[in-house]
């Protein structure tokens, strides 16, 4: 009994309260993609890919390192594939970097998308020369400048940049 009208006192006071709402971080637009607009600079489809699973493209594993990693610029460099070739048998898994992200060929890894420029990913695709020898990868400071983080005032900051329809 006790515990009831504790229940009801509590209820009675918050009932007439309002909730306290951030209006920068609201969305009542309804889009999925306001979240990932607030998470990363930059606008989503139009400066990084946003596949949700791999895609079909022309890469092949064909004369490809065994265990190598390669960017597919075929998917924005969003999606990279591990190859395991054996012998005539060209095998190849596919994976996808996260949303915002897309896979840095020098690195073999997933970097926020304004750190690389997926052209050049083929260019470096010798780094998978190295899996095995016991050498190391490039350090990042010999890979190039970085590019400034974008803003939200910049829509200059990706050079490779498609043009919104």
């Amino acid at each position: 009994m006790i515990s009831l009208a504790l229940i009801l006192v509590c209820a009675t006071l918050t009932c007439g309260q309002e909730e306290e709402v951030d209006h920068d971080h609201a969305h009542h637009s309804g889009n999925p993609l306001d979240w990932l607009r607030d998470s990363v600079p930059g606008e989503p489809g139009v400066d990084y890919p946003i596949f949700n699973e791999v895609q079909d493209t022309a890469f092949s594993c064909e004369d490809r390192v065994f265990g190598g990693y390669y960017a597919d610029p075929g998917m924005g460099c969003q999606g990279y594939h591990v190859c395991l070739n054996h012998g005539n048998n060209a095998r190849k898994l596919s994976f996808l970097c996260p949303n915002g992200t897309i896979f840095q060929q020098s690195k073999l890894t997933c970097e926020w998308w304004f750190n690389v420029d997926c052209t050049e990913a083929q260019s470096s695709y010798n780094v998978n020369d190295l899996i095995g020898t016991g050498d190391s990868l490039p350090e990042s400071n010999d890979l190039g400048p970085k590019r400034p983080i974008p803003t939200r005032n910049n829509d200059n900051v990706n050079p490779n940049r498609r043009s919104r329809k």
